[in-house]
């Protein structure tokens, strides 16, 4: 019954055209993963809360059977996909996926949606500065504020695409364009990095 963090429904073939077009549940391997050591929690343990997917009872959608399709370390990508067993709820509105990441320039913003604390839904909208990416553009940086349970959190574009999956902050995180240097910031995946790493770890074509 406790809330443990955050995870968001995906069309599977945003990931790749081989998970076909059902919903998967996105979240982060340090939320729920099978691999040794990485997570407290099994995809068998936990139930997904949904606050605006409802049941046919017009209540808030709660799902239990879940199966693990993939997950990649922290290390790599901190990303757990899950497919439904039972109920496959419906997608209100499928998010769409950048077709590219948005530049970094004086002003540019992101979004962040999740359930800090273990909580209801909040949105970061104020304070959301793009502060950069990695050369390989695997790691993205931001301002917007979080707390813990935000882990599997979506981070969108200000055009309300999704472009990473939030994993991290740290009030002396390393800075992605100097790490001899901290700032405070957050950070997450981008959502072509998990792409790739999903094809290559299982021998798939880009896709």
């Amino acid at each position: 019954g406790e809330g443990w963090g955050t995870g968001f429904l995906l069309k599977g073939s945003l990931i790749h055209t081989s998970l076909g077009d059902d919903p998967i549940l996105v979240t982060n391997a340090h939320v729920v993963s099978s691999i040794p050591g990485m997570s407290q929690l099994q995809a068998a343990e936990i139930e997904a809360h949904f606050e605006v997917t409802k049941g046919i009872d017009g209540e808030p959608l709660v799902i239990k059977g879940l199966t693990e399709i993939w997950s990649s370390p922290i290390a790599k990508r901190d990303i757990t996909l899950l497919r439904f067993d039972t109920e496959i709820p419906e997608l209100p509105q499928p998010i769409e996926a950048a077709p590219v990441l948005p530049p970094k320039t004086e002003g540019a913003f992101v979004y962040v949606i999740g359930h800090p604390a273990g909580g209801g839904v909040k949105f970061s909208i104020r304070g959301n500065d793009l502060l950069g990416y990695d050369s390989d553009e695997v790691k993205v940086h931001y301002t917007a504020p979080t707390e813990g349970g935000s882990s599997g959190s979506p981070v969108f574009t200000s055009a309300w695409q999704l472009m990473a999956l939030h994993h991290a902050g740290n009030s002396q995180m390393k800075r992605l364009d100097d790490p001899t240097k901290t700032y405070k910031a957050n950070e997450g995946i981008t959502i072509d990095s998990i792409r790739a790493e999903y094809a290559a770890d299982n021998n798939l074509s880009a896709g």
